[in-house]
């Protein structure tokens, strides 16, 4: 990256959206990877956007989970953590030179097969322990490539019924320990490098904000509208990853 490309108007886009991307993950629990790599790749490689996020990622989550700390059923966030963080750190070792077309096709048809099963099938995809243990080499392994792990995380809990605090609570309590292992990886193996670390910090202030921001929101919504915004929001996804599968495999 050109450090001059860091222009006070560039500097001001990334914050803002780096403050709805992190709305989005305290309210909801997911998106802040999914929003905001997309945006800032205006200016920034695919693998400098993965690179710069993950400090803002590791505040955001840490501080949204102490926030819903009393409603996050441990024993499943435990198991869950324990699979996804050694996970996250082998991919991580590779981020830089894996393509995540794949992965971002393979997560979109999660997203609707999961959603079919339950909204057409009255099913759903992999609760247990196993699924517990399961979905936490995906979120890991895909978060460590990609930088995308919330889908996986909202699947698994999602089947679990959790909504509202409890929801928003596991997800990044789980995605706090799996930056807190990424990030270091991602600065030895030059994903996040030393120019990046001013806009990282910019995204983290954003982020830091974001967690009080949502907790007013998340107050707000009942159980069913929640439910329905975290759908909606998978499908936005699914069709988002879709897009940048199609225009990496067509670059």
């Amino acid at each position: 990256m050109d450090p001059g490309s860091l222009d006070a108007a560039f500097l001001g886009y990334a914050a803002a959206a780096a403050f709805l991307a992190f709305l989005s993950t305290s309210t909801l629990g997911i998106g802040s990877a999914l929003i905001l790599t997309p945006a800032l790749m205006v200016r920034l490689s695919a693998v400098e956007a993965v690179g710069v996020i993950a400090p803002a990622m590791l505040l955001n989550a840490g501080l949204t989970a102490w926030v819903h700390r009393a409603e996050i059923p441990r024993g499943v966030v435990g198991m869950t953590a324990v699979a996804a963080v050694p996970a996250c750190l082998l991919a991580a070792l590779v981020a830089g030179s894996v393509s995540a077309a794949v992965i971002q096709i393979a997560i979109a048809a999660t997203i609707v097969l999961a959603l079919g099963m339950e909204r057409g099938l009255g099913a759903t995809l992999g609760g247990g322990r196993a699924g517990a243990v399961g979905w936490g080499v995906v979120a890991g392994g895909v978060g460590g490539i990609a930088g995308t792990f919330g889908p996986p995380l909202a699947i698994s809990f999602l089947s679990r019924g959790l909504t509202g605090a409890a929801f928003v609570g596991s997800i990044t309590a789980v995605g706090a320990l799996i930056n807190l292992v990424r990030l270091p990886t991602y600065y030895a193996t030059g994903v996040l490098t030393v120019d990046l670390l001013p806009l990282a910090g910019l995204l983290a202030v954003s982020g830091t904000v974001a967690v009080f921001a949502g907790k007013a929101l998340l107050r707000r919504l009942d159980p069913s509208r929640f439910r329905v915004a975290v759908d909606v929001l998978l499908v936005l996804i699914a069709v988002s990853l879709v897009l940048r599968a199609a225009r990496g495999a067509g670059a």
